[in-house]
């Protein structure tokens, strides 16, 4: 397994390049002479915050390490962090109610506060409304992705007749 986090991936940048090309010359070499990696997870911050424009630099990032390592799309997790919640969607009157659940209280009353918005009709949607870059490339980039009611996903993946990976994806950052 390849696992890479925390890539903070913007539009531009010099040394964001320059270590980008270092990575993936690494990542190649591995590739050509010492590893056959079975799948590629990238965990954590893909872009630098969220936004769909810093999605076409992940894509054509990860793309290359795909090609480099000979894996396809069914091969690769993907888990979206803090940095890939776009936090210009909130709008002024919503900051009390986005983050009434920190709070002062006692632990109970702070999670009775996040289940509260979590449960809301109304609060949760515009909740996800952050992720809505993220969640296009992931489906752009994987072509199937299914989410269950909180936007995590479960991938299956048979390693042989006995043994199976899953990999479990939840970001918790509202």
């Amino acid at each position: 397994i390849l696992h890479i986090s925390d890539l903070h991936l913007k539009e531009e940048g010099m040394a964001q390049d320059l270590i980008l090309d270092s990575l993936r010359n690494k990542i190649k070499s591995l590739s050509d002479t010492e590893y056959k990696f079975n799948f590629l997870v990238i965990s954590g911050d893909l872009s630098f915050s969220g936004k769909s424009s810093q999605y076409t630099v992940v894509t054509d990032f990860i793309t290359d390490i795909l090609n480099h390592t000979g894996l396809i799309s069914e091969q690769l997790i993907l888990v979206p962090g803090n940095h890939d919640v776009d936090r210009s969607k909130i709008e002024a009157p919503e900051i009390g109610w986005y983050y009434s659940f920190s709070e002062k209280g006692n632990d109970w009353e702070k999670e009775k506060a996040l289940n509260d918005t979590l449960e809301s009709k109304s609060a949760f949607p515009r909740l996800m409304e952050k992720l809505e870059a993220y969640h296009q490339f992931e489906v752009d980039l994987k072509n199937t992705i299914q989410y269950g009611r909180y936007h995590e996903h479960v991938e299956k993946h048979q390693i042989n007749e006995k043994n199976s990976l899953v990999f479990v994806g939840l970001n918790s950052a509202l």
